[in-house]
């Protein structure tokens, strides 16, 4: 996050209060604090030639409708280790379901899931900005 100011960090911070909670958001700057920051590990985007590191304030994004761009959070990463645990603990057929991931940012999650075998997976972003910045543009994945 040493890319920012301390404005954005605050505004990232205030951002993350409202939508995820004290305790959340304090999880997550304990993480910052122990020096796993998703936002700065390419190691994702060097193994599949991908752009999804980084992170980027709601300001920043290209959001027309002020109700949505109101209700926006920062994009961060998810870390794909985390990603596949999680998918993988579900005890479904896969082949039955279409994942979904409603703010898909740069896609890390969406590719993530490409790993396994979903009917479909459909990718929604509210900043066209934020999805062309990785994703190629096809509605599904």
């Amino acid at each position: 996050m040493n890319e920012h100011s301390w404005k954005t960090k605050l505004q990232i911070i205030k951002q993350s209060i409202q939508m995820l909670g004290l305790g959340m958001t304090l999880r997550y700057i304990f993480i910052y604090v122990l020096s796993y920051l998703p936002g700065k590990d390419k190691s994702f985007d060097r193994k599949y030639g991908t752009d999804t590191t980084g992170i980027i304030s709601s300001g920043e994004l290209s959001i027309s409708d002020a109700k949505t761009k109101h209700n926006a959070i920062f994009y961060l990463p998810a870390p794909e280790r985390v990603t596949q645990y999680m998918l993988s603990s579900l005890p479904i057929d896969y082949t039955a379901y279409t994942f979904i991931d409603y703010g898909s940012g740069k896609g890390r999650v969406l590719l993530t899931a490409s790993q396994f075998p979903f009917q479909k997976i459909i990718g929604l972003e509210i900043s066209e900005q934020a999805s062309s910045r990785c994703l190629p543009k096809y509605p599904e994945i």
